[in-house]
């Protein structure tokens, strides 16, 4: 990544429209050995020398609690906003990013070329093994000079530590099969904003995200053919990449093999590009943590049970 001074950073922690609640409560406030875990997110944060401010944004009274309540875990080295959480979760993203801005006012990005080339970095509030380390990772691999969106992605070789082992529970991911390998989104996006003229649609994508569900997968082919510039190419190849998944689900790993390698992370980035009208790429990280999220109360209970000794894991590299 290019020298710059400061990114700072959005941290989305919403529990609105398509949010996911775990054990009927927002995601933030559940707790691994005492800690929310917000602030696993937060600590990682503060140990980046790169990141500015950071602005959270969800729901602000029962934060600025837990804040309070939990200030010794902090390093409280970076300046911290909290803000009320929108309706859903990209007026959440837009609202903490102007934030971010110092006086902004619509419309200050076309005359303002600061404000229009500002990067941010985005990230969810339930990445217990979430790392400085990582991060600093992360963003040492973007361009920001040729790209305007960094998407992290980590290749499955790198999360088989959290999967099960003997009798001890695991954690098994939706991935990506894609030619160069099995990849799954691993929560860090660097973005330039304002340069990504499509960026409404990402909420449309975050709506659809359980792609186990065969409503989403029908609603985002429906999107795809009526979203302009995409053409048949990209519906194919998000069609091969769900035959994929399918595949390799009921077993039939010679299908699975064959529909993988008709798609490669060149087409994904050509793709997503193309819908977002962005200048986009994959940045792959190592470590792995970032891309452990907590998707449901079974996994949550599994990161409790091994979430000391996944912990030492990441430590030793």
């Amino acid at each position: 990544m290019n020298k710059i001074e400061k990114i700072d950073a959005v941290v989305l922690a919403g529990d609105k429209i398509a949010s996911k609640n775990i054990l009927g409560q927002n995601k933030l406030f559940l707790e691994i050995d005492g800690i929310p875990l917000l602030f696993f997110v937060l600590r990682a944060l503060e140990g980046v020398e790169r990141i500015g401010k950071i602005c959270l944004a969800g729901p602000e009274k029962p934060i600025r609690e837990l804040l309070r309540k939990y200030s010794g875990y902090l390093r409280n080295n970076k300046e911290l906003t909290v803000i009320e959480q929108k309706e859903n979760m990209y007026k959440n993203f837009w609202s903490a990013f102007t934030q971010t801005i110092d006086g902004y006012r619509e419309g200050l990005e076309t005359r303002d070329p600061g404000v229009r080339e500002k990067l941010v970095l985005v990230a969810p509030c339930d990445l217990p093994f979430i790392t400085s380390e990582e991060i600093d990772e992360f963003l040492n691999g973007c361009d920001v000079d040729e790209l305007d969106y960094c998407l992290g992605m980590t290749e499955e070789r790198f999360l088989e530590k959290f999967y099960p082992e003997g009798r001890k529970p695991g954690i098994k991911m939706a991935y990506l099969y894609l030619r160069e390998g099995n990849f799954r989104l691993n929560n860090l996006h660097l973005v330039r904003p304002f340069r990504v003229y499509n960026r409404e649609y990402i909420e449309r994508i975050y709506e659809c995200r359980y792609q186990k569900n065969i409503k989403n997968i029908i609603k985002v082919m429906f999107d795809f053919f009526s979203f302009q510039g995409v053409g048949p190419r990209a519906i194919m190849l998000y069609a091969l990449l769900e035959f994929s998944i399918l595949f390799r689900y009921i077993g039939l790993s010679s299908l699975a093999g064959a529909t993988k390698n008709m798609v490669s992370q060149s087409e994904i980035r050509n793709f997503v590009s193309k819908l977002l009208k962005t200048r986009i790429d994959i940045v792959q990280t190592t470590i792995g943590g970032s891309a452990v999220d907590v998707d449901n109360e079974t996994d949550f209970e599994t990161i409790k049970t091994r979430f000391r000794e996944w912990t030492e894991i990441l430590k030793k590299g």
